[in-house]
């Protein structure tokens, strides 16, 4: 067998313009994948490198993305997202959601209702109330979904008058967060009947009207004065995934127009990608400096 699925992943890497030998590879895996085979975790390896250009390759018909999706979601469920080579765990998460609900739809149950962004907020919050965090001032520096995270926290600690939490948030710092959604995000929308996106992923989807809601929320409590806000943006594209035959799949994850909550200070970050803009090369690196001084103005606002 093993053998065999190596004679297939060199035919794949040396066909990748024939697309009909393409989708005859692609169906038979599937075949093996659905049936009593499991890929080792070496095999699923090797192959998410194949089959991560099938799902997201412009030039992919929806039958080979269709078999690819069924198989990385064999693949998700025996390993979990550690046996794909991604760049960076917020694709891991998203691949994991598009492909569960994929497979709730081809049983034909319901999608999934959990909110991973609630679910973690809501932990977090009973964690940080439980270590007495919010009895006295405090600052939250995120990066990414981390401060939608923040903002939902917040959000539900208003709803359940956990006073002191928000009261005593004095600032929050995000680097890279989407705060009105991701071109990542969108991008289960654009492969057509294959997916059918999970609820987290549409909620980070542009314009999600729940993204403008707890923005609007932060929003009041900046114009009340009670909380600072500091936003940096990416400006280079991110490396998701890479495949065989020098292909790569790279985009803009959170643009400035998302960056950008609407109020407070923002920094654009030149050369710095998604998963960069939250590491300083130096300690005269503008995502270090500028974060330093906000600390410190806060800081001087609370000392008597």
């Amino acid at each position: 067998m093993e053998k065999g699925l190596h004679l297939m992943r060199e035919t794949a890497k040396s066909t990748t313009k024939h697309k009909h030998v393409q989708e005859a590879l692609a169906k038979a895996l599937e075949l093996l994948c659905t049936g009593k085979m499991h890929l080792s975790f070496e095999e699923s390896q090797m192959w998410s490198g194949i089959l991560l250009p099938w799902v997201f390759g412009k030039s992919s018909s929806d039958t080979i993305r269709s078999s690819a999706t069924k198989i990385l979601s064999c693949i998700l469920e025996d390993y979990g997202p550690s046996a794909l080579p991604v760049s960076q765990g917020w694709l891991a998460m998203l691949l994991t959601e598009i492909l569960g609900s994929h497979k709730q739809s081809v049983k034909g149950s319901a999608p999934p209702k959990s909110d991973k962004v609630k679910e973690v907020s809501s932990m977090l919050l009973d964690k940080l109330v439980a270590a007495g965090i919010g009895n006295r001032p405090v600052v939250f520096v995120t990066h990414s979904m981390g401060g939608l995270v923040v903002k939902q926290m917040l959000y539900q600690a208003k709803a359940e008058n956990i006073d002191n939490l928000v009261k005593n948030t004095i600032g929050i710092v995000f680097y890279s967060c989407p705060h009105f959604g991701s071109k990542l995000a969108d991008m289960p929308w654009r492969m057509g009947f294959v997916f059918r996106p999970a609820p987290t992923i549409g909620e980070l989807r542009s314009g999600s009207p729940r993204l403008v809601e707890l923005n609007d929320f932060i929003r009041h409590l900046h114009k009340k004065k009670q909380l600072e806000v500091l936003s940096f943006s990416e400006t280079k594209v991110t490396p998701i995934v890479e495949g065989y035959g020098g292909w790569a799949f790279r985009m803009e994850i959170v643009p400035i127009e998302s960056a950008y909550p609407g109020f407070g200070q923002l920094i654009v970050l030149e050369s710095a990608d998604h998963i960069n803009s939250c590491k300083p090369v130096n300690r005269t690196d503008p995502s270090y400096t500028v974060t330093l001084d906000f600390l410190r103005k806060l800081k001087a606002q609370l000392t008597p």
